[in-house]
């Protein structure tokens, strides 16, 4: 059986354990089932009528959809990569018109409605009080850079460990030349010599079953100060009570919003690559505009194909989360919102200004996602969860499948079992199915801690009995046994690594100078710097692409242990004679 046929046979059998739930519609998922309706049983939701199905039934349907919509072993990569291009131009398509209506906007702006002329002053006005100081912000500069591993415009993943990026011959573009100089000069080092591009390398990684997601891999010296200012725009949001490290009040207005209908949740089709270039030119100060326009990258390299960007930046631009997540804030202030906010593209607000804010973000060049916002009935979902009259009945996502007995396919079949467990029948055919693969797999059994690849979740209690969990040579550290992602690391003492090392030191410092002053600190490394006593700080990670099985401390998790966890693991070590196992 391939793992495709794997997954079928999963769904075939999670369908017989809910078909009471399923309400009369087993029959019709089942033939989905044996005819592979890829599609129909990745939309399955459809089926649901509010006026005959309960919550269960939709809960069910939710799951069903959520073995095969995201699955990573569905994809064809020609059609996937055909459908990313094809939404990539229609987006730039519509770039293009939006740039040519805000430009007569600006030109005119008495000539469109007057409504929309006073909340594009509002947006302004709110916007401008977000960002504060541009010159608090340039002090505050080489605080906040950053240099991530990430792939960039000239380098592959692999070989874009932060040392690498920051080598003899980075990549820039001419308009953040002048930023990275002062910055140099500020640290006490001689001028860089890096090489000036204008493009960034657009590639293709997964999204789900019928499309890939585009993103952008920008030059190498582009990006720290992309980073800044979005570590910028983070700090300054906390003001104004939305805070991007937490997704948790975006989930809660949804939540209270499947219950009375109070609030709606917005999504909008490609909301990174649908914000052009005047958009920004529009509700952005100049002195911000000049240099977000200075760190963006204009042109891009798509395979063989060139071309210049209508949309300001994409997905890869460290600048581009925190852009759209000041737009979307800014449009449902100018609607005179009473309580909003905002993630990314995801937007709760007011229920009675939904229409209000699409209007207003349809003028700015975004698309409403219909089948994902939601302002009638009892549903909500925003930011990874989905609410139906105040349960969660958020599924589980099965995103790939385990193939061989490797420990990195054992800490993924781990994963996927720890969150079928959770939302299967109790003795039903599934749950038998998981128990049934953990021993064939020699899976190891892990007490509960809230990282679902370390092994194969039971109870504490279970965990103490079958000495999983021990105190660590007579001290109060408890530890057990775990797969974890193995660390590699390198050492590096060569003038690169040692910029990382003053970097990182900086940032924990308070600023003496600004360096774009020409103020510099002049601290050399030669006078501040010992080599010898260097080399500890300046190692550097590789890719983390092997799994080991080794002691880990256990902190107990902050969630109650799951109610389903007691009788699963009375099963997954109970023998198949009914006697409960001596060890894991």
């Amino acid at each position: 059986m391939n793992t495709q046929d794997e997954i079928y046979e999963l769904a075939r059998m999670f369908i017989f354990d809910t078909s009471q739930a399923l309400a009369g519609l087993d029959e019709t998922l089942l033939g989905y089932v044996r005819s592979r309706s890829l599609k129909q049983l990745a939309s399955c939701s459809d089926l649901f009528d509010g006026n005959n199905h309960t919550i269960e039934t939709f809960r069910a349907l939710r799951q069903i959809e959520a073995f095969f919509k995201k699955n990573a072993i569905f994809v064809d990569e020609v059609r996937c990569e055909l459908a990313a291009r094809e939404a990539f131009y229609e987006a730039e398509l519509s770039c293009l018109k939006t740039n040519e209506r805000l430009e007569a906007f600006y030109l005119n702006p008495h000539g469109f409605p007057e409504d929309i002329e006073f909340k594009v002053f509002l947006m302004t006005r709110y916007i401008s009080n977000v960002l504060g100081s541009f010159s608090g912000f340039l002090e505050d500069l080489p605080r906040r850079i950053r240099i991530t591993p990430g792939a960039t415009a000239t380098r592959n993943r692999r070989s874009s460990l932060p040392f690498n990026k920051v080598s003899m011959k980075p990549t820039i573009t001419p308009g953040a030349l002048p930023y990275i100089r002062s910055l140099y000069r500020f640290f006490g080092y001689s001028e860089p010599k890096p090489r000036l591009i204008a493009w960034n390398r657009v590639e293709a990684v997964p999204k789900n079953w019928k499309t890939h997601r585009l993103i952008a891999c920008e030059p190498e010296l582009n990006v720290p100060l992309q980073l800044a200012f979005d570590s910028w725009v983070k700090d300054k949001l906390r003001s104004f009570k939305i805070d991007l490290s937490d997704q948790s009040s975006n989930q809660e207005y949804a939540r209270l919003g499947s219950i009375n209908g109070a609030y709606c949740t917005i999504d909008l089709k490609a909301a990174s690559d649908s914000l052009s270039l005047n958009v920004v030119h529009l509700l952005f100060p100049e002195k911000w505009t000049k240099f977000l326009m200075a760190v963006r990258t204009p042109r891009y390299h798509f395979g063989d194909e060139r071309g210049k960007y209508e949309k300001f930046s994409s997905m890869g631009n460290g600048t581009t989360f925190c852009l759209e997540t000041l737009v979307f804030a800014a449009a449902c202030f100018a609607c005179d919102t009473p309580e909003f906010n905002v993630y990314g593209d995801d937007i709760v607000a007011t229920n009675e200004k939904f229409d209000e804010i699409v209007a207003l973000l349809n003028f700015l060049g975004f698309e409403t996602n219909d089948q994902k916002s939601f302002h009638a009935g009892p549903f909500r979902e925003s930011c990874g969860t989905d609410w139906f009259d105040g349960s969660n009945v958020t599924p589980f996502y099965v995103r790939d499948w385990h193939k061989t007995g490797s420990l990195h396919s054992k800490s993924l079949a781990c994963h996927n079992i720890n969150g079928l467990a959770s939302i299967c029948l109790p003795g039903g055919l599934v749950w038998k199915s998981l128990i049934a693969r953990s021993r064939s797999m020699n899976l190891p059994y892990v007490p509960y801690n809230g990282v679902s690849t370390s092994g194969v979740y039971i109870d504490v209690h279970s965990a103490y009995q079958q000495k999983l969990l021990r105190n660590w040579k007579g001290r109060q550290i408890v530890k057990y046994k775990a797969l974890v992602s193995k660390d590699s690391w390198v050492l590096v003492t060569d003038v690169r690594a040692l910029f990382l090392w003053h970097l990182d030191k900086y940032r924990r410092l308070e600023p003496k100078a600004s360096p774009f002053g020409f103020d510099s600190i002049d601290r050399s490394f030669e006078r501040h710097l010992d080599p010898k006593k260097t080399v500890e700080r300046t190692r550097v990670p590789t890719l983390r692409h092997k799994v080991v099985r080794k002691w880990v401390c256990w902190i107990p998790p902050a969630k109650v242990t799951p109610v389903h966890l007691f009788k699963w693991t009375d099963d997954l070590l109970a023998l198949p004679n009914g006697s409960p196992s001596s060890s894991s």
